[in-house]
């Protein structure tokens, strides 16, 4: 564990006493905190060249975000920072989704990392291992958050880039695509 910041050592071991079992830390209302159940509510209608998220699960105590393309172009490459308020969730997990892969080409491993505990940064990336794309709908991957407050708050994607590699030139290319965030509320 890397400590970088004043007072990440007791929010890190505040964070741990909640996850023991029998923990009745309690919200500013009153709840039990590991007992909160949160849904996701999408801030637009994705359409075509959409990357989105999604309610993939909740349950108390946690809810694991679905980070969606729908009818994209090629592609080989995904890139994103997501902000949230980190007093409100804080980021636990992720897992890679099929989307990228779906053709039997393997990728990189879905690389999610917190960037900033105080302000609620992560930033995640993955793509193809060869030059080949990808186009189509499916999951890109699934990210994980903790709720430790009883309280709202926003998810939005930030520095996104869709990459189209090709090796006739070289280059990467940007591929244009609208991104839809939303607001994770009890």
């Amino acid at each position: 564990m890397i400590i970088n910041r004043r007072g990440t050592t007791i929010f890190l071991l505040w964070m741990e006493l909640l996850m023991l079992p029998g923990c009745k830390c309690r919200s500013s209302s009153g709840s039990n905190i590991s007992d909160l159940q949160v849904h996701f509510y999408p801030t637009g209608t994705p359409g075509s060249g959409s990357i989105y998220l999604s309610e993939f699960k909740s349950e108390r105590g946690n809810i694991t975000l679905g980070v969606n393309a729908k009818d994209v172009e090629e592609i080989n490459s995904v890139y994103f920072d997501l902000v949230y308020d980190s007093s409100v969730i804080n980021y636990s997990g992720s897992e890679e989704g099929d989307f990228l892969k779906s053709d039997g080409i393997s990728t990189s491993d879905f690389i999610v990392k917190l960037q900033d505990a105080t302000e609620g940064r992560i930033y995640a990336g993955i793509s193809r291992l060869n030059d080949s794309t990808v186009k189509g709908s499916g999951l890109i991957g699934k990210i994980m958050f903790i709720p430790v407050a009883d309280d709202n708050t926003s998810i939005t994607f930030e520095n996104n880039k869709l990459l189209r590699y090709n090796s006739s030139s070289l280059e990467l290319s940007e591929v244009t695509a609208v991104w839809f965030g939303g607001k994770i509320s009890r």
